[in-house]
């Protein structure tokens, strides 16, 4: 079974897929997505984290809007994806690149910052897949996104998302940790 079959049929798009809804399929996907966000947020390379980060969370956005049946223009995600990290605050904004270059520093910088930065990652990603399930699930479009509008469910999931992650991660063994790295890794060079 291939790494993007094993994320499908994780996503509920293989044999049970009559069963969950677009929404049930679009929460294993934020599931799946945040801990490979995680990983990505881990990448001791300043900048080529940043990347890994951003790529996870447009394709989950690709993915969930495939769930709705909306269509998906990568360019208007990317747009609404800074527009939501912006809504977040400046404070948080610029810590994030910060974290990254702090990776530079042998040993102490690359471990304090790539755990911090995975879990911004982490959180980030939870928050940006439930703020547009929510948008879909009302009959929102990409073009009709207004990210002003759901910055302080953005910042709420954002808060949620902290306390998520740790329980994603504590419920994978290493080799389910990977495994889901490395499926979202290659589902995303697809797109995004």
């Amino acid at each position: 079974m291939s790494d993007t079959e094993k994320l499908g049929n994780e996503a509920g798009t293989g044999e049970n897929a009559q069963v969950m809804g677009p929404a049930d399929r679009s929460r294993s996907h934020i599931k799946t997505y945040v801990l490979a966000s995680t990983g990505a947020g881990l990448i001791p390379v300043p900048g080529v984290d940043l990347f890994g980060i951003a790529a996870v969370q447009c394709r989950l956005v690709q993915l969930i809007a495939r769930e709705y049946g909306v269509p998906f223009r990568e360019n208007a995600v990317k747009t609404i994806v800074a527009s939501l990290l912006g809504s977040a605050g400046a404070a948080r904004l610029f810590a994030v690149p910060v974290y990254s270059l702090l990776k530079v520093i042998p040993v102490v910088g690359q471990v304090l910052s790539g755990a911090t930065l995975a879990g911004i990652a982490a959180a980030s990603t939870y928050a940006i897949g439930n703020v547009f399930v929510q948008h879909f699930e009302t009959g929102g479009t990409l073009l009709d996104f207004d990210a002003r509008k759901v910055g302080a469910h953005y910042a709420k999931m954002f808060e949620e998302g902290k306390l998520k992650a740790a329980d994603y991660l504590n419920d994978k063994t290493p080799a389910e940790l990977e495994e889901a790295s490395v499926a979202a890794a290659s589902a995303h060079s697809a797109s995004c």
